[in-house]
């Protein structure tokens, strides 16, 4: 009896000890962003962030009522704020005559993830905001570059 008393205890002993380490958390992180400015409309911006990636891309970029658009020059980029810090996570330029720009995609990239102050990849807590700009040539007799921001996530997104 006390023999089968001290295996349980060990038993117990053994399982309290093993569960009594933290595991380590993998924080993955999926975003499907989408926002609008006077002229443009974004649909489907993924951005999906992990330990190791930084995956951002895939969405439509659509010219409010338009649909045939010719420029020579349109721009766009996306924004990350990461810890008080702009940052461009992803870039596109298109120039050429006659480019219609009526509706894009923004394509996509992926690469290493950000990293914090303290050199730990980034979580979506250190994002605060994600915003896009658009710049292109209007396609009138001016020609001028016009320019416009899109907010996807954060404190800015309702504005």
């Amino acid at each position: 009896m006390r023999r089968t008393i001290t295996v349980i205890l060990l038993i117990l002993l053994t399982l309290l000890i093993g569960c009594s380490k933290t595991p380590e958390m993998n924080n993955n992180y999926y975003l499907l962003l989408m926002g609008e400015s006077n002229t443009w409309k974004v649909d489907s911006y993924e951005l999906s962030i992990t330990p190791d990636t930084l995956k951002a891309g895939n969405g439509t970029l659509t010219m409010k009522n338009e649909t045939e658009y010719q420029t020579e020059y349109i721009n766009m980029e996306v924004h990350a704020v990461i810890d008080n810090k702009d940052t461009v996570i992803q870039s596109t330029a298109v120039s050429g005559s006659h480019t219609s720009i009526a509706q894009i995609n923004t394509g996509s990239i992926e690469g290493g993830t950000f990293y914090n102050k303290d050199g730990k990849a980034i979580e979506l807590a250190n994002i605060s905001d994600i915003y896009m700009t658009v710049e292109w040539q209007e396609n009138t007799g001016s020609k001028k570059n016009i320019t416009e921001t899109i907010y996807l996530y954060g404190k800015n997104k309702n504005q």
